[in-house]
């Protein structure tokens, strides 16, 4: 009986509070209330200018591979040819976030034209490779190094392209994409005891080839090179 007489209090408060809404208060249909006045100006203009900042952050990580690629392109290297620097980045390498504490190793390819095989060489007691191979969308597709896919101990990655449904030979990772243009970028990490001459030794042990021509790797030291991969305004910079 009191547990009966509680909620009926209870419910007769509720249509209380309900019955003397105000619409000027309480809009009804997502509608603003009578005598509302916009936060903006120009609604339609700001509801552009969100969609065009949206636009750019959506876009920004295709934007980037695209500025590795033209920005290797620049220095007259093209797919498959593996930029390692000798020294740690300076202004000149133009990344959005490079350190200026390690060497690094920047590669892209296009799997239009085959499968590519990246050979990791194995953990020394000199150095060792971390990072990542990205698609054109810099989503990981593999992590490298002792923490990656390789474990530490190397490997030939077959990276192969959307669709690819050939066996895969004996002895490779496959490391699939969902899309034609692959970027990787590395960090050749020292020893306690190494120097970073020895960390470059160990970056150019890297491989990078076409599954069905497998050529010898070009290497491009761009340390004394300006590297833009950034995205610029014609006549800007």
């Amino acid at each position: 009986m009191k547990t009966a007489t509680i909620l009926a209090a209870a419910l007769a408060c509720g249509l209380a509070v309900v019955g003397s809404a105000s619409p000027q208060t309480e809009p009804r249909g997502g509608q603003p209330a009578p005598g509302s006045k916009p936060s903006v100006a120009d609604l339609d203009y700001q509801v552009k200018y969100q969609r065009a900042f949206e636009a750019v952050l959506w876009s920004m990580p295709a934007i980037g591979s695209y500025g590795f690629i033209r920005g290797t392109q620049e220095l007259g290297a093209g797919d498959n040819t593996i930029l390692a620097w000798s020294t740690p980045a300076r202004p000149n390498v133009e990344l959005l976030t490079a350190n200026n504490v390690t060497p690094y190793i920047l590669a892209s390819t296009d799997l239009r034209k085959g499968p590519v095989v990246v050979e990791i060489p194995a953990a020394t007691d000199k150095a060792s490779l971390y990072g990542q191979i990205v698609d054109h969308w810099q989503i990981t597709i593999a992590d490298i190094g002792p923490s990656g896919i390789d474990e530490g101990n190397g490997g030939k990655i077959l990276l192969t392209p959307p669709g690819y449904q050939h066996p895969v030979p004996a002895g490779y990772i496959e490391v699939k994409s969902a899309s034609y243009r692959v970027v990787f970028a590395f960090r050749s990490i020292k020893s306690a005891t190494a120097t970073t001459e020895d960390a470059y030794a160990y970056s150019k042990t890297l491989k990078m080839y076409y599954l069905n021509d497998p050529k010898p790797t070009r290497f491009v030291d761009p340390s004394e090179m300006r590297y833009s991969t950034l995205p610029y305004r014609a006549g800007f910079l």
